[in-house]
């Protein structure tokens, strides 16, 4: 959610930013991006001008936060996750725990990462196989 901009390339994303832009998530930016060369200086980019280009508002958070309206989310909390349990089934999950106290965040069926190097291999704290349950479909998805 730290993106400067964002915009929309297909018919359905476009469909759901203007359902973002209703519900005042996100909103149109008219900002102007330049080139620069050493013959003419800073000068409007023609690539640039045909681009909608859309930003969270207040805050690129905007969109996250509304999106997870009615999900119980927590902000600004570093966590480390382990597995819970040992065989497949009910057993799989993830156990959160506050970084800093150690005091438990609940037991989890899923585990969304949004910073990309919360999921990198140096990580100690993340179970391996379940990370690469996820990471092995989900690179198969186009972007």
């Amino acid at each position: 959610h730290g993106a400067q901009y964002f915009s929309p390339k297909t018919d359905a994303f476009s469909v759901a930013v203007s359902e973002w832009v209703e519900q005042g998530w996100c909103d149109a930016w008219a900002g102007e991006h330049c080139v620069w060369s050493s013959e003419g200086g800073v000068s409007p980019d023609p690539k640039a001008a045909a681009a909608l280009r859309y930003v969270g508002t207040p805050g690129m958070n905007a969109i996250c936060r509304g999106l997870l309206d009615g999900v119980e989310a927590r902000y600004e909390t570093r966590a480390v996750a382990m597995r819970r349990g040992g065989g497949g089934g009910a057993d799989r999950g993830w156990v959160l725990e506050h970084a800093k106290s150690g005091s438990a965040l609940g037991e989890y069926d899923f585990l969304i990462c949004t910073d990309k190097t919360a999921a990198a291999q140096h990580r100690k704290d993340l179970d391996r196989e379940l990370l690469d349950d996820f990471v092995q479909p989900a690179s198969a998805v186009p972007s």
